[in-house]
């Protein structure tokens, strides 16, 4: 196998801010690309933006599939998911344009590296704890709502698929963790206004590639619908009269430091405990499924309940991406999963190594676990599927995994 990585910076013209709510830049935002080549080639483009709608996904894959040379059908391309980014939205005509141009150029410039970056390699995988994440599900006697203090299952596990050259140099690394990218979410700098920001994802990425010259690290989020950091710079706080939102403002940005630094020291763990897999074996293969649909509710009316009256409509489709390189299958969905989604896939999985990747190839917001739509969660309320939904997920998943484990 052959294997290389790219970088390039998202870089924003001086005159896209004030947009959003953001008015300053904390960390530099990136667009990175890792290349797998053998007897399948595959491309895992990584951008830190929240989300990004389905037409600019699918540009981006021909983009990286042009420079890759990379069946666009074989071309990933994943969100870190940091709430401290820019939306493309379609009621900002030349904010977007702005923000589109220097989102492809990057992938672009990115996804050509990583093709000159090429070099014959070996692949490793690793594992470590780490204490970044909780779930993020609290209850309040006025319902179930999000904080950083919830009680409820959160996976601990911080896995590393690192490619390194012959001679033991680090190409890229891998870094899968189940954990939105949220430390920063709405809090306010003491200019009164959000600042762009890679979040703890990023900054753990940025600390890994400083101290290992060279390489690059890529964040893929795991199952995090439900599972946010252990510490948020604006969170609800529970007081002698309730839970209260607090904001430490820009406090929150050594914070973020320190989680971020929590994933790198768990991803550099990983990477030393590393053991070779045979890589020879590469396949690909996708499916689609109807579910349960429901209606949207406006997010912004959404607030802690006691009883919510899910409004059904009709069946959604859904598909699903997987691929395995040897013994690890990345088995990649559009929604944001529970945490006991994802381990369940995981647990069913023919695979001695499974990732379960959301948000890759597009979004679909949340889809809930059966249990969260009977406590009404938010992320149950705030999903445009039905209960049930995650759970037929998970069986096409699994029948996925055993199709392409040939």
């Amino acid at each position: 196998m052959t294997a290389g990585a790219g970088k390039s910076e998202i870089i924003f013209p001086e005159s896209f801010f004030p947009a959003e709510g953001f008015k300053t830049q904390l960390t530099p935002l990136y667009a990175r690309t890792a290349l797998f080549c053998g007897k399948i080639d595959i491309a895992v483009v990584s951008v830190e933006m929240t989300s990004l709608p389905q037409a600019e996904v699918d540009l981006l894959k021909k983009i990286a599939s042009k420079e890759t040379d990379v069946t666009e059908d074989r071309c990933y391309i994943c969100v870190t998911h940091t709430f401290s980014s820019p939306h493309i939205l379609p009621n900002l005509k030349e904010k977007n344009e702005e923000l589109t141009q220097a989102l492809r150029t990057a992938v672009g410039n990115s996804a050509r590296d990583a093709k000159a970056n090429l070099k014959a390699a070996r692949l490793k995988l690793g594992r470590d704890e780490c204490l970044a994440n909780c779930n993020r599900d609290i209850k309040t006697e006025d319902g179930w709502w999000v904080s950083d203090c919830g009680s409820g299952p959160s996976n601990k596990t911080a896995t590393v698929v690192s490619a390194e050259a012959l001679d033991g140099s680090l190409l890229f690394a891998l870094v899968h963790y189940a954990v939105q990218s949220s430390v920063l979410d709405g809090s306010l700098m003491p200019d009164g206004c959000k600042a762009v920001s890679s979040d703890l994802a990023g900054m753990a990425c940025a600390e890994i590639e400083e101290t290992t010259p060279g390489a690059i690290a890529i964040f893929l989020m795991g199952a995090a619908g439900d599972q946010a950091p252990a510490r948020k710079a604006k969170s609800l706080r529970k007081s002698d009269s309730g839970f209260i939102e607090t904001d430490i403002g820009d406090m929150g940005i050594e914070m973020c430091r320190d989680l971020g630094h929590m994933i790198a020291e768990s991803a550099n763990n990983a990477i030393k405990k590393g053991v070779i897999i045979d890589c020879e074996e590469i396949g690909t293969d996708t499916a689609e499924f109807l579910v349960p649909a429901q209606k949207m509710p406006n997010m912004h009316s959404l607030k802690p309940t006691l009883h919510w009256d899910y409004v059904l409509d009709g069946k959604s489709m859904v598909s699903i991406e997987a691929f395995h390189i040897g013994p690890i299958a990345f088995l990649c969905v559009k929604p944001e999963l529970n945490c006991v989604t994802g381990d369940k896939i995981i647990e069913d999985s023919p695979f001695g190594y499974t990732l379960v990747l959301t948000m890759v190839n597009g979004g679909a917001k949340y889809m809930a676990d059966a249990e969260s739509y009977d406590r009404f969660t938010y992320e149950a309320m705030n999903s445009p599927f039905g209960k049930g939904a995650a759970e037929m997920l998970v069986e096409y998943s699994v029948c996925l995994l055993r199709k392409i484990n040939k």
